[in-house]
């Protein structure tokens, strides 16, 4: 099973699901099996502060 097809089958039971990226991943890629608003991409050294952003815009009622 690819990415893609274990990210459709887990939003089908209602789960929603993001993805981070890091490193040399392109964006495109990370559309392509995210979709355009449902991952995070940053540098290695940045990627503390973008998890802990990225955490904060999809559960603000837990915070």
């Amino acid at each position: 099973m690819d990415a893609t097809t274990a990210v459709e089958e887990v939003r089908t039971v209602g789960h929603g699901v993001v993805g981070v990226g890091f490193g040399n991943i392109q964006r495109s890629n990370l559309e392509a099996m995210f979709g355009t608003e449902n991952y995070t991409l940053a540098a290695l050294d940045g990627l503390p502060g973008a998890l802990v952003e990225r955490y904060r815009d999809e559960m603000p009622a837990a915070l």
